[in-house]
């Protein structure tokens, strides 16, 4: 997840990521701790590496960016959805997160997991909805990372034992 969240765009994204995905499965303090440091490391990094590389050209406080918020991206949506093409950015939205979808959800988990996986989505993917650039489908990065790395987790540890405990029956009848 921090892999894809190295970036000041989406770095805060890792925290929320982890928040849904820990929350309830270890302490409450840890959970949270580890969120915080989660979101600022990445966030911060990908801002002061920005800062040394660009030098004294921004502005402290600058994001390199205007701030779009939820009623510009409504507004661009109600017009895509006026004049439709399938090379729109809602298409390809839906193209980008089709796959990763499918692939994610034949996995056999946990439901547990995945109704967190899917929160995790959701809460990103409004997020990135509400401020970020919609008509840049790459915003959208981390809800796929996300849908990508769940499908293919380890499974966990009570699938593990019925996987070893299965190969060990048949090393003994071998």
């Amino acid at each position: 997840m921090l892999g894809a969240a190295v970036n000041r765009e989406t770095g805060a994204f890792a925290g929320v990521f982890y928040l849904c995905i820990a929350f309830g499965q270890q302490k409450t303090q840890s959970v949270v701790v580890r969120a915080v440091a989660f979101t600022l490391v990445p966030y911060l990094g990908a801002v002061l590496v920005r800062k040394l590389v660009l030098g004294h050209a921004l502005p402290l406080g600058s994001s390199g960016q205007w701030y779009t918020g939820f009623s510009h991206n409504f507004a661009i949506l109600l017009a895509t959805l006026k004049r439709p093409s399938p090379i729109g950015w809602p298409s390809l939205l839906f193209a980008m997160l089709v796959l990763p979808w499918l692939v994610f959800v034949s996995q056999k988990t946990a439901a547990n997991f995945k109704l967190r996986v899917a929160l995790a989505f959701l809460a990103v993917f409004t997020i990135t909805a509400a401020v970020g650039i919609n008509a840049e489908t790459r915003t959208f990065i981390p809800c796929v990372a996300l849908l990508i790395a769940c499908a293919v987790a380890i499974p966990e540890s009570s699938d593990l034992t019925h996987l070893s405990s299965l190969a060990a029956r048949r090393h003994v009848e071998a």
